[in-house]
């Protein structure tokens, strides 16, 4: 596609989380940041690695860039874990498989599967990739894809599921969460609390305003107390004919909680259905092609979405 000036467009920017292993990030980052530095020349992304967070075993990164840069970034990274004499001497010469904890938003998850599961099943005929989606919390607006396999399976699907998140619409402010924003990817539920997780790559922010930068970053000049807020995981529809926002959140449950949910002979689902009249909800009847989870849809009054999901999430714990 060209440009009004008649040159080709430029290639979508966007940011990509992933998580790494604590050990893992800290041999990406290297002796004084040469590492990471290296990856950031050769690829061209912004690549960051948020502080560690104790008690978590895991730091998340921030990749930020077109989707053949993010994949040479995530290249390089790999290509640094392999040459790491720990490593080796643990592979003993045999190839080692690598997995890839990626955090997408539920809109990414679903692109990515494709109608009927087409698309997520492609990736994985065309690069022997195993890609996992887990099934997330009620409501929330983060999931963790797992990708997994030899070096070459993992980068090949890595890099289509990149190509993927790159073609998706960015996110509108108040809009639902489509693919992640170069200057505020949002928070992975868990992370979002500790400083320097669930921030813009350039600085990062706790909730008390006070900066926190990411691995070789500087701070701004001042916080915003307000910002790294997760964003609202309803997505907007026109306004009702008497003005009250309608929604409608999409979130996929396991077969178990399908079950509580549906409850004995449907006793459950009436009994939501009763507590919530003005909300539909709808559970399909069968999973999602290539998985274990149920697609369940919560469409009603902006308003009154939260007491139903809060009641969707009560039966899921039951």
């Amino acid at each position: 596609m060209d440009d009004e000036s008649g040159g080709a467009a430029a290639p979508t920017s966007f940011s990509f989380r992933m998580l790494f292993p604590t050990k893992d990030a800290g041999t990406i980052i290297g002796k004084g940041g040469a590492n990471i530095k290296s990856i950031r020349e050769q690829s061209g992304c912004h690549f960051s690695i948020a502080d560690s967070v104790p008690g978590n075993m895991e730091r998340l990164t921030t990749v930020t860039g077109s989707a053949s840069a993010i994949a040479v970034a995530v290249s390089l990274a790999i290509d640094v874990l392999d040459q790491d004499p720990q490593a080796q001497a643990a592979s003993q010469g045999a190839p080692v498989e690598r997995t890839l904890r990626c955090v997408v938003s539920n809109n990414e998850v679903g692109r990515v599967i494709g109608k009927g599961g087409a698309s997520v099943s492609k990736i994985r005929e065309s690069t022997g990739a195993t890609i996992k989606m887990d099934s997330g919390e009620f409501g929330a607006v983060d999931r963790i894809m797992t990708v997994g396999g030899a070096k070459e399976a993992t980068l090949g699907a890595m890099t289509q599921i990149l190509e993927i998140v790159a073609a998706m619409p960015p996110s509108q402010p108040g809009g639902p969460p489509k693919r992640q924003a170069v200057s505020a990817p949002t928070g992975y539920p868990g992370y979002a609390a500790a400083p320097g997780y669930g921030q813009p790559p350039a600085a990062a922010y706790s909730p008390y305003g006070h900066p926190q930068p990411a691995y070789g970053q500087q701070p701004y000049a001042a916080p915003y107390a307000a910002y790294g807020q997760q964003p609202t995981p309803y997505q907007q529809a026109p306004a009702t004919p008497l003005d009250i926002p309608a929604a409608e959140l999409v979130q996929f449950v396991s077969q178990d909680g399908a079950g509580r949910m549906i409850g004995k002979q449907g006793a459950g689902i009436k009994e939501l259905r009763s507590m919530y009249p003005r909300v539909h909800i709808r559970i399909e009847t069968e999973a999602e092609p290539g998985s274990e989870y149920r697609k369940v849809t919560v469409t009603g009054p902006l308003e009154e979405l939260p007491a139903a999901i809060g009641g969707i999430a009560q039966k899921l714990r039951s």
